[in-house]
């Protein structure tokens, strides 16, 4: 079973994020399928654009921690970067189209709300903004929880909030 749903209709290319018992997060199938399904879009020249969506109630969770070498490793001087990140962005990165993401969930709303407010605020306000967004969606008890199961070993109990 693929992790990925994809659909063409007319010139728009539709690749929707498959796991929404994982909130679509990332794993390394996941990751190659994206790498696959953005190539074959990019050589598809009747695709002029591409959405890019998840199912469910989230859009994408990030990478799948379950998934060995996707926890960063502490070290030293801290924790060492994700090592999938190169790998995850780089089809994204060199798909040649316009990629429009479809976000829902509490994503949405911050970007409603920064968008409203993009065309009033001087740079460095919109900067911090973008900083009290991201703190009030990193404060959300569903993260929290999500967080706390993990290091429980499981399945966490999401509410919504």
């Amino acid at each position: 079973m693929s992790n990925l749903d994809i659909a063409r209709e007319a010139a728009v290319g539709c690749v929707t994020l498959n796991r929404p018992h994982k909130r679509n997060a990332i794993d390394d199938a996941t990751r190659d399928e994206l790498a696959q399904a953005f190539a074959n879009l990019d050589a598809d020249a009747t695709i002029r654009v591409v959405i890019l969506t998840g199912a469910g109630a989230a859009f994408c969770a990030g990478v799948d921690l379950t998934t060995p070498g996707n926890v960063p490793v502490p070290s030293g001087a801290g924790a060492t970067p994700i090592v999938t990140r190169g790998r995850l962005t780089a089809p994204l990165d060199a798909f040649s189209k316009p990629v429009i993401a479809a976000l829902n969930g509490y994503a949405i709303i911050a970007i409603k709300k920064a968008l409203r407010a993009a065309t009033d605020l001087p740079l460095a306000a919109g900067f911090e903004l973008e900083r009290s967004l991201y703190g009030a969606l990193t404060a959300t008890q569903d993260r929290a929880e999500g967080r706390k199961a993990f290091r429980e070993k499981r399945k966490p109990d999401f509410q919504g909030n």
